[in-house]
């Protein structure tokens, strides 16, 4: 590139000094006519000769603009090959992080769409799904706890089939579990509540905690009734054998003193 600037000045000079020696020419023609015929004969050899120039100033441009463009084509080609081994090296590595990257969406989107559930249920009034399950959770360990060791033992095992039967079997099983409440009620009846349902909702909501409270107080009420009844029958029962202890006595008494 700076030889090709260089031939450029060189041949600027030339034309300057051309244009230059053509007006030298033209005043000596008019002072000496005589050397018109030579003056005409060496403008035209200088003139061949800047054209000659210029002409193999060109030449060399374009020669040189030929090897560039030919040295790039040839570079991009070789990077193209390159970047093409590099991938197919990495095809297993690049796999792997599509596959990554594939989780990591699907997991954003979940929790966006979670999200967004709970807000809706907020607005609705409802209890979001994340803390239904956190009660649920609870409200299991409770039972759990409650429970013995035999109905433990049999939980156990039904599981261990579950498992053995498949995944989405389980899977289906146990948010079935989750979703379902068992209570007391105050007549001593066991029963299920879907917390999935607008009762489940309710009973959450409503603090059934509270309403089991209640409920425990109404039967230990009605123990203590059905206690105190059985005190009195017992008393009365044993009021009647002393009246009818009495009542021997004194028949006896008056047995004897006839």
């Amino acid at each position: 590139m700076l030889s090709a600037k260089v031939i450029l000045v060189v041949g600027a000079v030339m034309l300057f000094g051309l244009s230059g020696s053509a007006a030298q020419t033209s005043a000596e023609k008019d002072a000496a006519p005589e050397t018109t015929t030579a003056s005409e004969a060496d403008l035209t050899t200088e003139r061949f000769n800047a054209s000659r120039v210029l002409n193999a100033i060109r030449a060399e441009i374009e020669r040189r603009r030929g090897d560039r463009r030919q040295q790039t084509l040839q570079r991009t080609q070789e990077r193209r090959e390159q970047i093409l081994r590099t991938l197919d090296d990495l095809s297993e590595r690049r796999r792997e992080f599509e596959l990554r990257r594939q989780e990591a969406l699907l997991d954003a989107e979940a929790v966006k769409e979670a999200r967004r559930l709970d807000m809706e249920a907020r607005r609705a009034g409802r209890l979001p799904q994340r803390e239904r399950e956190r009660a649920n959770r609870v409200r299991l360990e409770q039972l759990a706890e409650q429970t013995t060791p035999e109905e433990n033992e049999i939980e156990d095992s039904v599981a261990d089939e579950l498992v053995g039967g498949g995944e989405e079997g389980t899977a289906g099983v146990v948010q079935r579990v989750r979703n379902l409440l068992l209570i007391e009620e105050a007549d001593g009846n066991l029963r299920l509540i879907d917390l999935d349902t607008e009762e489940g909702q309710q009973y959450v909501l409503n603090g059934g905690a509270k309403r089991e409270e209640q409920s425990q107080e109404g039967t230990e009420k009605s123990a203590e009734a059905v206690e105190a009844k059985e005190g009195e029958e017992q008393q009365a029962e044993e009021e009647k054998k002393e009246a009818e202890m009495e009542a021997e006595s004194t028949r006896k008494l008056k047995t004897g003193q006839v």
